[in-house]
């Protein structure tokens, strides 16, 4: 029992729950129903500010600021009553209790009110107590609202910015877009301008430049505010257009490669842009006539190209067309252009010189021919791989020619042409060669290799021809002594000679040696400044020059046979040895124009008072002419101003010392001095005019340079020419045994 009737309560109790939740909606709903706004009538009068003048034909603005609801009228201005005068009604939507604002104006003053909405009739009395400041009232010119603009034409948005109310300082209008992707201002342009200050009642014109961007429709509008502005009574701050931009322009394609009447051949990039605002949906190449190719979704002002391979030779007209992305699908193509296609090289035949040619000058002149079967625009002339000259204008099927002065050597000479396509064409090569003529020191042989003064020798030079090509000119081939440049005198006759490649030929003379060093010089292909008669791969190897070198001194050497007489000059016997063989002595060599007095000998570098006197060796030398030799008397026994050695010489029993010696030869067996005669004019010292004797001591069977022998003396070839004049050209030898 006690459980059914907990099940009743609790059943009860929802009811009630039910019942009360079903007034409270209904309460709501009424409560709803009863917020609901409805027209509400208000009237009074608009006043000057002394609050009796009733002021007439003015507007008068409502607000309930509550819900946001407006309404307008006029006050009255002609009413039949002068007690109507000003007065205005006017019926709002609002709620009891809502707060409403009344506003009235006329040129320079403005008044307001607020009371809270009644049931009945609500009175709210105006009084014109504040002076207006200034408003700025907007209006946009042009375009026109729900206008259509082209993406590609710029435009200009243009509005009338009013003064009203009161003078304005620091006024600036504003432009701005609802979607800036559609449609903006220009880069050049801002978003906001400044006006300045603007008068009452003056207007300010402002225009921006705007683009159309992309197909589409965009909110534009124009405010504008000053910073003297007050209350707005009657202006409009802001004026809005809707704008629709559409695209009807088509691409605009711009061919950059080939340029028109260009030859190419088979391989040919074709290279344009195209500009375009909304998109590029594909291009297609017409070539000669018929779509070629097509590429699609392209970007818009960037190089673009298509290739084509392969085409035939021939004249095509050709061009690119394009369609762009918008809703009109607009197709722009670009003009067309002329492409000339040759694939042919021109063929190119050498004629002269023949392959293998010798050149038999400097100036030669190349010839050859060239055909095509359109045209050809140069022809080039190539040795040894380098261009050298190149001809511009070409006849073609006629034999052209390059002149060309070349120095003499081996080339491989070729002619390459071009044609308008830039097809070359190739010759092959042909050989020009060239003899060249060489002699070397090497070459120049002495038929005795170490010969003495005025030894009568022969003398082979050998000539080649080492170059490709015969030399079919003859040469002169020439022998000097010494540089024909420097004064060298003419060996011998000319000889005159031709060599084919390879060959080589010997020429020969016969020449008494002198003393002294000579240069043998010979010379083939002579002028050697004109670079011969023949034209020569290398001019440079036609001189060589091989020194002859006689030495300034003889050797003398032998045994002495001790059973033999010296005589005086008159043939008086002085002194006899008969087979003696332990004996001791000297040898003396003079010119034989000489009259020596042995007696009165002394050392050469030695004056009549045995003092030291260096200079002698250079006189000697002076009167010997060996000054310039470089074993000259000085050179040869004097050393860094001193004497190298000395040595004592028993002489007619007179013991002569100091005398200036050398080593007659390698060996120190034999050693050779120098005395002059004093019983000749002289000052007291030697000065190249007195009598000289060459002396050296006997050493019996002794080793020297040539063996084994008594004595070895070094005496200058010129001592037999030594005193002037020279009536005996020959020496005089002396023994003095002892």
């Amino acid at each position: 029992m006690e459980t059914e009737k907990h099940g009743k309560n609790k059943k009860r109790v929802k009811k009630v729950f039910l019942a009360l939740i079903a007034v409270l909606i209904i309460a709501s709903l009424s409560a709803i129903a009863a917020a609901q706004p409805s027209p509400h009538n208000v009237q009074g009068h608009v006043y000057k500010a002394d609050k009796v003048t009733g002021v007439g034909n003015l507007p008068v603005f409502l607000n309930d600021t509550a819900i946001g609801t407006t309404a307008q009228t006029v006050s009255q201005a002609t009413p039949p009553f002068a007690p109507f005068l000003g007065a205005y009604s006017a019926s709002i939507s609002g709620n009891d209790g809502d707060l409403v604002v009344v506003r009235a104006w006329n040129k320079t003053y403005w008044g307001t009110a607020n009371t809270s909405l009644l049931s009945t009739t609500t009175t709210i009395n105006i009084y014109l107590n504040k002076t207006r400041k200034s408003e700025t009232n907007v209006t946009i010119l042009r375009p026109a609202n729900n206008s259509i603009r082209n993406t590609t034409n710029p435009f200009n948005v243009t509005a009338n910015v009013t003064i009203l109310g009161a003078d304005a300082t620091s006024c600036s209008a504003t432009i701005a877009f609802s979607d800036q992707s559609v449609a903006n201002i220009t880069d050049d342009q801002a978003f906001s301008k400044s006006l300045g200050d603007l008068s009452l009642g003056q207007h300010s014109i402002v225009m921006w430049n705007v683009s159309g961007l992309k197909q589409g429709s965009a909110n534009v509008s124009v405010s504008a505010a000053c910073s003297s502005d007050g209350v707005i009574l009657d202006s409009v701050k802001s004026y809005k257009i809707r704008l629709s931009i559409s695209d009807t322009t088509p691409p605009a394609v711009n061919l950059i490669l080939p340029l028109n009447r260009t030859w190419t051949n088979a391989s040919i990039l074709f290279v344009y842009n195209v500009t375009e605002t909304t998109g590029i949906r594909n291009c297609s190449l017409y070539y000669g006539g018929k779509l070629n190719q097509t590429s699609r979704n392209l970007p818009s002002d960037t190089r673009l190209n298509f290739t084509l391979n392969n085409s035939n030779e021939g004249t095509f007209q050709w061009k690119i067309g394009c369609f762009d992305s918008s809703t009109n699908s607009n197709g722009g193509n670009s003009s067309f252009r002329v492409l000339y296609i040759d694939n042919t090289a021109p063929n190119v035949t050498l004629f002269f010189p023949i392959n293998g040619s010798g050149m038999g000058n400097i100036s030669m002149m190349f010839h050859y021919n060239v055909s095509d079967n359109y045209n050809a625009t140069n022809c080039s002339l190539i040795l040894n791989n380098n261009v050298k000259r190149t001809n511009h204008t070409i006849t073609l099927s006629k034999a052209g020619n390059f002149s060309e002065s070349i120095a003499g050597n081996y080339y491989n000479w070729s002619v390459n042409c071009s044609d308008n396509a830039h097809n070359v064409g190739f010759s092959g090569y042909f050989e020009l060669r060239a003899a060249d003529i060489k002699v070397n020191l090497s070459d120049i042989v002495f038929s005795i290799s170490s010969p003495v003064e005025k030894q009568l020798i022969r003398i082979n030079a050998t000539v080649y021809n080492i170059g490709t090509a015969n030399a079919t000119k003859n040469f002169t081939f020439q022998f000097f002594e010494n540089d024909p440049a420097s004064g060298g005198i003419q060996l011998g006759k000319n000889f005159s000679v031709n060599l084919t490649a390879g060959n080589n030929v010997t020429f020969n003379i016969s020449y008494l040696t002198r003393a002294g060093v000579n240069g043998i010089v010979v010379l083939a292909d002579i002028p050697l400044a004109l670079n011969g008669t023949v034209v020569e791969a290398l001019e440079s190897n036609n001189k060589a020059n091989r020194t002859i070198s006689i030495a300034s001194y003889h050797i003398y050497n032998g045994d002495i046979v001790s059973n033999l007489f010296l005589d005086t000059s008159s043939a008086h016997s002085l002194i006899a040895w008969v087979n003696s063989t332990d004996y001791s002595g000297n040898i003396y060599v003079a010119d034989s124009d000489s009259v020596v007095a042995f007696s009165s000998l002394m050392a050469l570098t030695r004056n009549a008072s045995r003092n030291l006197t260096l200079n002698d060796t250079w006189e000697l030398d002076i009167a010997l002419n060996l000054t310039y030799y470089p074993d000259s008397i000085n050179r040869t026994y004097t050393e860094n101003g001193r004497i190298k050695s000395n040595e004592s010489f028993l002489v007619y029993a007179s013991n002569i010392t100091e005398v200036p010696i050398v080593n007659s030869t390698n060996s120190t067996n034999f050693l050779t001095g120098i005395l002059w005669d004093m019983s000749d004019i002289n000052n007291g010292e030697f000065n190249g005019s007195q009598d000289v004797v060459f002396v050296t001591k006997m050493n019996r069977n002794n080793a020297g340079l040539y063996g084994n022998y008594d004595f070895e003396i070094k005496v200058p070839a010129n001592l037999r020419r030594y005193l002037v004049p020279n009536a005996v050209d020959s020496l005089s030898f002396y023994r003095e045994i002892t």
